[in-house]
């Protein structure tokens, strides 16, 4: 399985029977689409290709053999209730949690349901717009990779955030090389 960086807070992930993008920027190759919450352009629908299966709320669902388990979340625009979904995804055996633009509070329950995680995909921020770092360290995940909520890495000033093509493509050789 590889993770790909796609910019802001969509990553590929690519499996031996299929890809999935999540909060994709662009409509992108893929055989499933996860949405995590409301579009971040006013106005505008995520992009999504044509044949993509789009999955944009709480549930599960098995797709060539990968499951896929929407676990509700609160937005940070929400004053109460979950209109966001944080994503379990079993994926050739590697249960990746892509966290999406959901609050900085993760509650027990939502721990539960995401199950034994081996990599959690974040935002970097909190400041009550995605999960702070409290909210990441209550899902114990083997790996953590942080990605750009706002905007593509590339574009993140010095010292505003890790998360980069580099980054990434380090944290996949070494998830490669712990997980057989």
């Amino acid at each position: 399985m590889d993770i790909t960086y796609l910019g802001a807070g969509s990553v590929k992930l690519s499996g031996k029977n299929l890809n999935i993008i999540t909060d994709p920027l662009v409509a992108g190759k893929a055989d499933v689409v996860t949405i995590s919450g409301p579009s971040t352009v006013e106005g505008k629908d995520w992009p999504i290709a044509e044949n993509a299966l789009r999955i944009d709320q709480p549930g599960e669902y098995e797709v060539k053999g990968a499951m896929i388990s929407g676990v509700p979340a609160q937005l940070h625009i929400d004053e109460e209730g979950y209109r966001g979904t944080a994503y379990s995804i079993l994926i050739d055996g590697v249960n990746v949690v892509v966290a999406g633009n959901i609050s900085g509070k993760i509650n027990e329950d939502q721990v539960e349901k995401l199950g034994q995680v081996d990599v959690l995909i974040v935002p970097v921020g909190g400041n009550g717009l995605t999960l702070d770092a409290e909210g990441a360290a209550a899902v114990a995940a083997r790996f953590v990779l942080e990605v750009a909520g706002r905007q593509p890495a590339d574009e993140i000033p010095h010292g505003e955030g890790r998360a980069s093509r580099a980054l990434l493509e380090e944290a996949r050789t070494t998830l490669a090389g712990a997980l057989g």
